[in-house]
């Protein structure tokens, strides 16, 4: 049924395209067989939650299949609700999103584990001269089905930060690579 409204209102010209949000590999296949067999716009992107610590379901399922039918990925929370910053390596900072009330299902990701990791890519980023937000950011961006990545910046300077990234993909080589998988193969992804 989605895929009818959608077709309608692309042929309508009320939008250009459309995608998925969330969706598991076998449910944008399912569509996307839908969309052949009655000549319908498929989607373009399928918009998933991709960070270095949620990982394996886009790695391994979405991606691929994106890959194979042409669907970019405009992925978000690509710094894991601030984590990936390295703000919280030390301690919660006053006035951050962990420090408020109503938000404490992302203290709960806070683990001593998680931090651990953190640091250990923060002193990866100052070696390359980058802030761990722009370095956890590039990292995505290297990946050939992504199109965009909703940063969520919330201020100006973070924005400023966070396109600094683009700059900083061009410059990942294997070698570094391999060390965030290192950095990161201590844990398991959600």
């Amino acid at each position: 049924e989605v895929a009818f409204t959608m077709d309608t209102l692309v042929r309508q010209g009320k939008v250009l395209y459309w995608g998925t949000s969330e969706w598991e590999a076998h449910q944008i296949a399912s569509l996307y067989g839908v969309c052949r067999q009655f000549n319908l716009i498929p989607p373009s992107v399928e918009q998933p939650q991709y960070n270095l610590f949620h990982r394996r379901r886009v790695e391994d399922e979405v991606a691929p299949l994106c890959r194979e039918l042409g669907i970019g990925l405009v992925t978000f929370s690509p710094l894991y609700y601030g984590i990936l910053t390295g703000k919280y390596n030390d301690s919660i900072p006053a006035g951050s999103r962990a420090s408020r009330e109503d938000l404490g299902w992302i203290r709960d990701r806070i683990t001593p584990e998680r931090i651990k990791i953190v640091r250990q890519l923060t002193a990866l980023a100052r070696e390359l001269g980058v802030t761990t937000a722009q370095l956890a950011i590039a990292w995505i961006l290297r990946r050939k089905e992504v199109s965009s990545v909703i940063t969520g910046a919330t201020r100006l300077e973070q924005l400023d930060e966070n396109l600094v990234a683009a700059e900083v993909e061009l410059s990942l080589t294997n070698e570094i690579l391999e060390q965030i998988d290192e950095i990161f193969g201590a844990l398991p992804h959600d």
